[in-house]
């Protein structure tokens, strides 16, 4: 932590910049018994060394888990179940104990696909993240833009994560489209983001000037080929 996260931190903070700590795991967070899973408890051991560390920073977020998989961890209405959403907060919990006032990110079952049974986690300057990708955005009859539109209503989405290949034989066909359709759907999500009554002034002006380059130059903004 001393020898690459600290500094790396450090340089961004000089540079005026926002970093996000993440525990980049994909993995079960729960376990058979509804409790935590080895890397649920990793996760809890994570945070309680290095929330503390920067919770002077207040460019400094933390994504709690990068995306827990527990594709049974949602209902049929697709709300969290309570094993997941006890785990949720404690990771809420453990964090906040080192660091009251850092902006939380938390991610969602299924890969991080449903932000918006997000309800009802205490701590405070929590936000939800939902990760896209060709392949599940809009999805099948627009399931997960539903699910993105129906949690930033309530509560800040954070779109931490997002892809988008072309031409790669290597990829998987369910994250590889043949056009930029996609890019114009990604659009449409973040203009609805943008206009959520619960983000802050800085976040919108974050947001438009994302849009703003996608529309200036559209390839380069949000995609990528390979080598």
């Amino acid at each position: 932590m001393t020898s690459v996260l600290q500094p790396a931190v450090d340089y961004a903070t000089s540079k005026n910049l926002y970093v996000i700590v993440d525990y980049h795991q994909i993995d079960n967070t729960l376990a058979s018994d509804g409790g935590p899973s080895g890397s649920g408890q990793d996760a809890i051991a994570f945070w309680t060394q290095i929330a503390p560390v920067f919770s002077n920073y207040p460019n400094v977020i933390y994504e709690a888990f990068n995306e827990p998989i527990d594709t049974s961890a949602t209902t049929s209405a697709g709300g969290w179940n309570a094993a997941y959403t006890r785990f949720a907060q404690s990771l809420v919990t453990v964090i906040r104990a080192g660091a009251p006032d850092n902006l939380i990110v938390v991610g969602s079952p299924s890969w991080s696909q449903y932000p918006n049974a997000s309800s009802g986690l205490d701590g405070g300057n929590i936000a939800m993240t939902g990760h896209t990708y060709p392949g599940n955005y809009p999805g099948k009859g627009n399931a997960f833009k539903t699910r993105v539109t129906a949690a930033a209503a309530s509560i800040p989405v954070f779109l931490t994560e997002w892809g988008f290949e072309i031409g790669d034989a290597s990829a998987s066909a369910t994250l590889d489209t043949p056009d930029l359709s996609w890019g114009t759907d990604l659009q449409q999500t973040l203009k609805m983001v943008a206009r959520a009554g619960s983000l802050g002034s800085r976040t919108r002006r974050g947001v438009r000037r994302c849009l703003r380059q996608m529309a200036e130059s559209p390839s380069s903004a949000y995609s990528r080929r390979a080598g």
